[in-house]
């Protein structure tokens, strides 16, 4: 595994502040399903008002119908009066010209389409012309006779390098500013894995995508949403394989807990998009994101060390077998008692 040994220490304050944060703002069924009820509409509103105060990131809300929760539209209003970018991801058959109408004054990059399991090869249309992929055909032709641009979300919980190829290839040929990937990979690499066996493997995944991003225009972003790339050498990160090239490479840090931050419906922060752990609750810190963001336990034992996504990944599955995130789960659960 990779060994990345900066330390919180010789990070910045604003390199620790959040800069992107990707809330759920309608549950999805693993939400329903442990009982908590979803923030109000007051609620969401004090969140927003401390997350401007600790400093002023994106805001990705997303969800099931998240375009139809009652209060939405109020809840983007206060984001933006409080200079917070706030984007909304929608299905394509969500977007309609009555919702396109309503939310214009946002700016033209306030949606982004999402496109899980619509784009499929086909080998005579290229693309499968589904039901689902003719909606977000239209979707995007609608955005277009608005003058409103493109920008599409995708959710990869699988390391799959050609569907996410295709992915791009569509997003490209339809002139998108942005593929905007989720991370939701679930399954934690062996610790025992050496360099040499990394093909395949979540963080080799991640090692192709810029190589993709230099085959589409240098104004197209792409990228997963919690990852950032340096430049390092083969010498300086195991991440690379070994081989005779010994040029620079583009290798992934994991963002989480640092400059990333995934919120879900009931207020609960948690350390990754793809491994069911919160840091915290919201609700039992009064709200107050600020505080949570910089005292939490967990996200400062993240922010140790710098970390690929495996090894995230395996350091949160220590995390829940250690006997301090059993006590916690617990502690938890009588707070939420009735």
């Amino acid at each position: 595994m990779g060994t990345m040994t900066h330390t919180t220490a010789e990070k910045s304050p604003e390199e620790l502040r959040p800069r992107l944060i990707v809330w759920e703002l309608t549950p999805n069924r693993e939400s329903n399903a442990n009982g908590s009820l979803p923030l109000s509409q007051h609620e969401c509103l004090l969140v927003l008002d401390s997350i401007a105060r600790t400093s002023e990131p994106i805001i990705v809300v997303r969800g099931p119908s998240v375009i139809h929760r009652d209060n939405i539209h109020e809840i983007i209003d206060y984001g933006h009066a409080l200079d917070l970018k706030m984007i909304i991801e929608l299905q394509p058959e969500e977007l309609t010209q009555d919702i396109i109408n309503r939310y214009r004054t946002y700016g033209v990059r306030i949606f982004r389409i999402i496109l899980d399991g619509r784009i499929a090869e086909d080998a005579n249309t290229r693309f499968r012309q589904s039901p689902q992929f003719l909606a977000l055909e239209t979707a995007v032709g609608l955005l277009k006779d608005n003058g409103m641009e493109a920008h599409f979300s995708l959710t990869l919980e699988n390391p799959d390098r050609r569907s996410l190829a295709f992915n791009l290839d569509y997003s490209f040929l339809k002139g998108a500013k942005g593929l905007y990937c989720h991370l939701r990979f679930r399954q934690p690499a062996s610790k025992e894995i050496q360099p040499a066996q990394y093909p395949g493997t979540i963080d080799e995944f991640l090692l192709n995508i810029p190589d993709m991003k230099e085959r589409v225009p240098s104004n197209m972003y792409l990228s997963p949403q919690c990852v950032k790339y340096t430049i390092q050498s083969p010498d300086e990160c195991e991440m690379v394989k070994p081989s005779g090239d010994k040029s620079p490479r583009w290798v992934p840090t994991c963002l989480a807990g640092r400059t990333f931050g995934f919120l879900d419906a009931c207020g609960k922060l948690y350390l990754c998009q793809g491994a069911g752990i919160a840091a915290g609750d919201l609700r039992s810190h009064g709200y107050d994101f600020k505080n949570l963001w910089c005292c939490s336990d967990m996200l400062c034992d993240m922010r140790s060390r710098c970390r690929s996504c495996s090894e995230t990944l395996l350091f949160i599955e220590e995390i829940k077998s250690c006997k301090k995130f059993k006590q916690l789960v617990i502690q938890e659960n009588v707070r939420n008692l009735p």
